[in-house]
């Protein structure tokens, strides 16, 4: 699933998806909904990977190679070097996978998403063609993709 329909959905009205962070009743038709939709990610989503990249390398592959040396694991790193010199400050995440909707506009995303999860769930979990194209329609339009 797109990291920008993940950090989205941290804005979705509590017990409207899910009532607890193991309940999938709602997660597996949205997974299914956006399955395999080319969805362009923003310049924001983009230097948000750069930045958590760089913050586990900084972080853990130290010890990822010494526990592969401890192991004697054929490797070479566990976390790639990272390319760039995007900083490690993981509070940059926070900025970064901030939505760029109004209330308004979520408030309307997550009514349709909603209409979308009910029917799909109606149909056995495959939302209407039309109801899924009008949410992918809108959520492109929203962050400025497609």
């Amino acid at each position: 699933m797109s990291l920008g329909v993940v950090n989205l959905l941290r804005y979705a009205p509590a017990g409207w998806f899910w009532d607890s962070p193991h309940d999938n009743r709602g997660l597996q038709v949205i997974k299914m909904l956006f399955a395999g939709t080319a969805l362009d990610e923003s310049a924001e989503i983009r230097r948000s990977r750069e930045v958590l990249h760089r913050y586990c390398y900084e972080r853990f592959e130290h010890g990822n190679r010494a526990l592969a040396v401890g192991r004697a694991w054929d490797v070479d790193h566990l976390i790639p070097t990272p390319p760039g010199r995007a900083p490690a400050d993981i509070d940059l995440l926070d900025e970064l996978w901030d939505n760029p909707m109004t209330e308004g506009e979520r408030a309307k995303f997550f009514t349709t998403l909603r209409r979308v999860i009910d029917t799909g769930e109606a149909n056995g979990g495959a939302a209407r063609p039309s109801d899924r194209d009008q949410l992918l329609d809108y959520f492109r339009a929203q962050q400025g993709s497609g």
